[in-house]
């Protein structure tokens, strides 16, 4: 006990040699002991092998036993980084972990904002974003889909969340699919079922993509507005 001191936090300070990390040592019969350890084991027990003796207390040079705890070596590990990384004020880049500039990951994790914003705005630097401007108004903005079809009127489809999609390279996929599943390529039809060509004004495209027949359409407007009127003539 003449090596120890009490401290004011309870610590029993190691007061004799110590290595390089900080944990007391002494020797016995020619060995080097750790002097945690060693208190450990006089005082509470053994230690299962391969089990390191970690300090609650953070302080190394503490040999007091109920500071301590038996951990096995990757627990001891991840508490040791743990505790470096909360012990840091400033990110790799320098920026400082501050309230306004500090966030928490899923994992429970800080992590930059200034270094987040800054990978962002690098991101859309290279994909060619205006900065400001956001991933959805630099999407609009093209006119051409990533094959090189222009986003025609006719070639354009907007999906239900609100994005758009070439209809070309939507046939080219479907066209694809079919062949790698064996199924013989379907023709396009030339003309509605009841004989009206699918070309010009007659073409009408729907928001499903399919075509529809503009006579056809016509035609049935008529047959019903017909129908309305013999039923009112009749009442």
């Amino acid at each position: 006990m003449s090596r120890i001191t009490v401290q004011a936090s309870g610590c029993w300070l190691w007061t004799g040699n110590k290595n390089r990390g900080g944990y007391g040592t002494f020797s016995l019969d020619g060995s080097t002991m750790l002097a945690h350890r060693a208190a450990y084991i006089l005082l509470k027990g053994p230690v299962p092998q391969r089990q390191h003796v970690h300090h609650c207390c953070a302080n190394k040079a503490c040999v007091r036993p109920e500071h301590m705890q038996v951990l096995s070596a990757s627990e001891h590990t991840a508490i040791d980084a743990g505790a470096k990384h909360k012990a840091k004020t400033h990110c790799p880049k320098g920026h400082e972990y501050t309230a306004e500039n500090t966030g928490i990951d899923g994992n429970g994790s800080r992590y930059c904002k200034q270094c987040a914003h800054d990978r962002g705005f690098e991101r859309r630097r290279q994909i060619g974003e205006t900065p400001g401007l956001g991933v959805g108004a630099h999407e609009r903005a093209k006119t051409h889909c990533p094959k090189g079809h222009e986003y025609t009127a006719e070639n354009t489809f907007i999906q239900k969340k609100g994005s758009r999609v070439c209809r070309t390279c939507k046939k080219e996929q479907q066209t694809a699919a079919r062949r790698n599943r064996g199924v013989a390529e379907r023709v396009p039809k030339t003309h509605c079922p009841y004989g009206h060509p699918y070309s010009g004004d007659n073409l009408i495209i729907k928001a499903s993509g399919s075509r529809g027949c503009r006579a056809c359409n016509i035609a049935s407007a008529r047959a019903s507005h017909e129908k309305r009127r013999r039923e009112a003539l009749k009442e």
